[in-house]
């Protein structure tokens, strides 16, 4: 099935993950009642995600909440605490209210009510969920269906308070959603969901729900295709703001400049053991690096034996962003190099978030103190043309070798590339282990999607061994890329690219 980006709001480009600063108020207004909160009148849009009901419910102040969901509560539904009445992820021995009270939105007199609506309706019938924002559900009285369906994890929801904050968001690819995942989700939901997980990373409403406030082995295979119809008709991004922070609770994970940003994980985790070769999916998706719980390779292993194995389609996902940075997961000869911007206190978000920004546009600010703004640029383009050249050469002298020994320029390539082009793949027996290691650290580097500057010294001593693999060193005759523009350079490579994510229409 070919993937596809849905676009959601004015969303455009690209990815890492959200580092929301809890500060003041400054969006487009937010519900105020009893406790005071929010920013001015009730939003049209954020009034759009309340069913019809809720809409005419009335505020009741947190008190009253307190009475069902605070450590003190004496209340009881049916026997026993209401389930929400559980604590935190963060602490889970204090209630949701108690833990509330650390946070700055207790501060600045955010509370339940500015989220989660008018409270009157849920006092009142607090199981029926059609009378409050929660997660995205189907709705029991199908006329309550608000217009906005995407429940308390819309980014509407603190676009209230941080609304230039969710517009850079609207420019990352976070707010878009790679659909096939999340269809393999619905339909097999014991593979892609429990087994594969694919679906942690392609959902930020399962990342949310499940990982972050549940527990995957506590629910059924119907309710994981439930959660992935969810987020394909509902709540239709990668990752919102409730995917990477904990509304409710301080949690100690600081960002680079040490503010309290209630995130789910850290910054920066300077072991890459978990998402190394033979880790399973159910670790290398809980690693605990707010980017990297994403963005790493899901177990590469660039050992001799599985090289031999796996054959149809590299051995690295396409995300392995966070296994470069670290050297850790190529064809390597055991040297990864000096690890320089791995090593930095933000990792990914040094560069992708400096000063906060949520396009995840890489911005030469955060490259400081280390390299002034016209070092940095310059450095980039240097690296990057380098890599670019040589990956370009690499490719030839596979494609030579090919030809001269399987008289066929393209069948060096993983099986299921060369399938795609209509030809018939050789027995991968013929394939000599060399050209094996070359072609695994030719896309590991391209998947990576950086050309060199994630860790240059890693990437320089890959292209090396994948040269030196190459059977009798093979040299394409007559390739002469030097007429070509750096775009053109590159579109061949992300080609490539696009190979590796089965869609050759996707940046």
């Amino acid at each position: 099935m070919r993937k596809r980006w849905l676009l959601t709001l004015i969303a455009a480009v690209p990815a890492a993950a959200a580092i929301l600063t809890l500060e003041s108020c400054g969006g487009v207004g937010g519900p105020t009642g009893p406790g005071g909160g929010g920013g001015g009148g009730t939003s049209s849009t954020f009034l759009a995600l309340l069913s019809p009901a809720q809409q005419a419910a009335t505020y009741v102040g947190v008190a009253k909440c307190a009475e069902c969901h605070s450590t003190d509560s004496a209340k009881v539904h049916g026997g026993a605490k209401l389930a929400s009445y559980k604590g935190s992820v963060a602490n889970p021995k204090l209630s949701i209210i108690d833990q509330w009270k650390q946070t700055m939105h207790y501060q600045k007199g955010v509370t339940c009510e500015n989220c989660h609506g008018p409270g009157s309706l849920h006092v009142a019938d607090p199981t029926n969920k059609d009378k409050v924002l929660t997660y995205a559900h189907d709705f029991a009285d199908a006329t309550q269906a608000p217009s906005n369906p995407e429940g308390i994890t819309s980014p509407t929801v603190c676009a209230q308070c941080h609304g230039p904050t969710v517009d850079q968001w609207k420019f990352a690819k976070h707010s878009l959603l790679l659909t096939t995942p999340v269809d393999e989700a619905i339909t097999n939901p014991a593979t892609y969901g429990r087994a594969s997980r694919c679906i942690a990373c392609h959902s930020g409403l399962f990342r949310t729900q499940i990982y972050e406030e549940g527990d995957i082995n506590a629910i059924s295979d119907a309710d994981i295709s439930k959660i992935a119809s969810n987020t394909l008709h509902k709540v239709p991004y990668v990752a919102t703001c409730t995917t990477c922070h904990d509304a409710h609770s301080v949690t100690g994970n600081l960002t680079a400049s040490g503010q309290e940003a209630q995130l789910y994980h850290p910054v920066a985790n300077f072991d890459p053991t978990n998402v190394g070769p033979g880790q399973t999916p159910d670790t290398f998706t809980h690693f605990n690096q707010i980017c990297a719980q994403c963005h790493n390779g899901r177990g590469t292993d660039p050992g001799d034996a599985k090289l031999n194995t796996s054959t149809a389609r590299p051995g690295m996902h396409y995300s392995n962003q966070y296994n470069m940075l670290m050297g850790v997961g190529a064809v390597d000869n055991g040297n990864k190099g000096e690890v320089t911007h791995g090593s930095t206190a933000g990792q990914c978000s040094q560069c992708h978030m400096a000063g906060g920004n949520h396009s995840f546009v890489v911005s030469y600010e955060g490259c400081a103190p280390c390299h002034s703004i016209p070092v940095a640029a310059a450095k980039v383009d240097t690296v990057q043309a380098q890599t670019l050249n040589r990956l370009l050469q690499l490719r030839a002298d596979l494609s030579s070798w090919s030809q001269a020994i399987l008289h066929d320029p393209d069948l060096w390539d993983y099986t299921s590339f060369i399938t795609a082009l209509g030809k018939t793949p050789p027995n991968q027996s013929l394939i000599p282990i060399g050209v094996k290691r070359a072609r695994y650290n030719y896309y590991f580097i391209v998947n990576c999607g950086d050309y060199g500057v994630h860790n240059y010294k890693y990437v320089d001593n890959l292209l090396t061994i994948a040269e030196n693999n190459i059977p009798g060193h093979a040299q394409a005759q007559g390739k002469d890329y030097n007429g070509l523009t750096t775009a053109q350079k590159k579109a061949i490579i992300e080609a490539d690219r696009a190979k590796s994510k089965n869609d050759p229409g996707v940046e």
